[in-house]
């Protein structure tokens, strides 16, 4: 008797279901191997476009590896200069922000004081016993923990690249041979497809990151607010992390002009600001920029984001939607799995999407229509 295909659904819920709590435990426990071996994969698809090409100019492979990952070794390291001289910037002035919060805090407690008869003293007394579970030994040990953590996540993420480059070939062999000879066209056809979304992702969310960042800067020097360049850019990151990193560079963003600005009327313009860019974001540069590679609805983004950070802090945040996308390609490729591909999925009604959208994908079907797609064959998907 086929089991798989007798046994009930809620039977299958209940397997389901255990493999994902023993996937979420080896998670915690391994997630100083996994989560720079994620970031690695990551780096590899990214680089792969320059590997090859130096490949073709007949370099050696561990040389055209070295080089290209020197590349974005330069490219990071010009990226951290320039953050760390605009944070340098910043704190200088961090002094002054938290003396004006403080007045606007005094202000604040003074009103709450007259207007619902609760004293200053009962509120600095009711916020110190809500915040007292957060001091102690063990909050500075987990933060040294912590940052040892990121540190050795930086040092491995280089190595295993380069390894996972340069044995690219002998990971993709194993990847096909661990399945039946019938399965060998949709394997590869998978790991196709899941490259290409992890190409598009990657080149994605850098285009979106500097459109972002100008869209936010040239709003805040209309404002007149100080420190426009490193809010826009800051802004712009954590936009990478979605409906979540927007709201949290909207409060931070408010803070430091809380601090800064003694214009209450900057605060109103810049939530404006935030809503619009937020609107362009999502209606036109997701759908311009990513268009259909990594279409995941937003229930299963931001339950991936909280589970992510969860598991692994930042680093899952930032990891979960190119590993809930992964899974959808899966998904969609697996008969049996297909179901919870539609899950996944995002809104198949078009009536429901804004014609800008709906001309958009208009426009890059028909551009699709006029490649000349080859169909999927056992070649070195990984390598082309």
């Amino acid at each position: 008797m086929d089991v798989k295909r007798t046994a009930p659904f809620y039977l299958k819920l209940c397997c389901i279901g255990v493999l994902i709590y023993l996937a979420c435990t080896f998670i915690l426990v391994a997630q100083n191997i996994l989560i720079p071996l994620a970031f690695a994969i990551l780096l590899s698809i990214a680089l792969l476009p320059v590997n090859n090409y130096l490949e073709k100019k007949h370099f050696p492979r561990s040389i055209a590896i070295l080089l290209s990952l020197g590349l974005s070794i330069v490219v990071i390291a010009g990226v951290i200069y320039f953050l760390s001289t605009q944070i340098a910037n910043f704190t200088t002035n961090i002094p002054e922000i938290k003396k004006n919060l403080q007045e606007h805090y005094g202000d604040l407690q003074q009103w709450i004081s007259s207007k619902f008869n609760f004293t200053i003293g009962q509120q600095k007394q009711y916020l110190k016993s809500a915040t007292s579970n957060l001091k102690g030994s063990g909050y500075l040990g987990q933060t040294v923990l912590s940052l040892t953590g990121e540190f050795v996540i930086i040092i491995l993420i280089p190595v295993y690249t380069f390894l996972i480059l340069f044995y690219r070939n002998n990971i993709q062999a194993f990847l096909v041979a661990v399945f039946p000879e019938r399965h060998k066209t949709k394997v590869n056809q998978t790991l196709s497809q899941t490259r290409g979304m992890i190409e598009n992702y990657l080149l994605g969310i850098l285009i979106e990151m500097g459109i972002m960042a100008v869209l936010c800067w040239v709003g805040f020097l209309i404002i007149g607010i100080k420190f426009a360049l490193f809010l826009a850019v800051l802004a712009a990151i954590l936009n990478i992390i979605p409906y979540i990193g927007i709201l949290i560079a909207t409060i931070f963003t408010l803070l430091v002009t809380l601090g800064i600005s003694r214009n209450m009327s900057d605060l109103l313009w810049i939530v404006v600001l935030f809503i619009v860019v937020h609107n362009i974001d999502t209606n036109i540069l997701k759908t311009l920029i990513l268009g259909s590679k990594v279409r995941i609805n937003a229930l299963f983004t931001v339950l991936g984001i909280v589970i992510g950070d969860a598991l692994a802090g930042y680093s899952g945040m930032f990891l979960a939607v190119p590993v809930v996308a992964t899974l959808k390609i899966i998904f969609d490729q697996v008969d049996e799995l297909k179901p919870w591909g539609i899950l996944l999925g995002g809104e198949k009604v078009d009536e429901k999407k804004t014609k800008i959208q709906n001309r958009v994908e208009t426009l890059r079907h028909k551009a699709t229509k006029r490649k000349k797609i080859p169909p999927p064959s056992g070649r070195d998907t990984l390598s082309e």
